[in-house]
């Protein structure tokens, strides 16, 4: 009977351990960086982010410190605040955006609404994915590196 009291409470011990741990909140590490792969629309079209060219910057996402996120949208700058809650929820405030004309007008404006429809992330591996309050997938990240310095 000992050891049966014995079994039960390291199984028991086992089980909270086990609950607490997947019950842990992921966060998205301040100061990461991300670089737009694809935007999915309301109507299911997936558009593959425009490529930067030579001296440009590619359509991005910073979490900073204090809840502050700021990128490049296709033609302008943007900086707002998220807010992380419980399960991967996620939702972003713009604040402001310059306001300078480009060649990437359409595809900015499909960027800055899905980042007003985001409710979610998930991290994979070297992905991050945001998605709207039904779950469907609306963007794709992938973790931006700094680029090689010239020596």
């Amino acid at each position: 009977m000992k050891h049966v009291t014995i079994f039960t409470a390291i199984l028991f011990s086992l089980l909270t351990m086990i609950q607490c741990s997947s019950s842990e909140k992921a966060t998205l590490p301040a100061g990461s960086s991300w670089e737009l792969l694809s935007i999915t629309t309301g109507d299911g079209m997936t558009v593959a982010a425009p490529a930067a060219e030579e001296g440009e910057e590619a359509v991005s996402i910073t979490f900073g410190d204090s809840l502050q996120i700021n990128g490049y949208s296709g033609c302008n700058y943007y900086f707002g605040v998220y807010n992380q809650g419980e399960e991967n929820s996620l939702s972003l405030e713009m604040q402001g955006i310059t306001r300078r004309a480009g060649k990437n007008m359409e595809f900015e404006q499909q960027f800055i609404s899905a980042l007003q429809n985001v409710k979610s992330y998930i991290i994979e591996e070297n992905a991050l994915i945001l998605s709207d309050s039904l779950g469907n997938q609306i963007m794709t990240f992938s973790a931006r590196t700094e680029p090689a310095k010239a020596e």
